[in-house]
């Protein structure tokens, strides 16, 4: 990560599925699982709104 970066945040789409990953320094956020967890819950809200 670049300096004074936190987090990073990667999307990419392969064969029909989004993949995400998340790259955190842990001194600058060490709450970066509470991150993870609000976006998989926010994917999952949208995911739900597809008919």
């Amino acid at each position: 990560m670049a300096g004074g970066q936190a987090v990073a945040i990667g999307v990419t789409s392969y064969d029909g599925a989004m993949h995400y990953g998340l790259t955190a320094d842990r001194d600058a956020m060490p709450d970066v699982a509470v991150l993870a967890a609000a976006l998989r819950d926010s994917l999952a809200e949208l995911v739900a709104t597809i008919p």
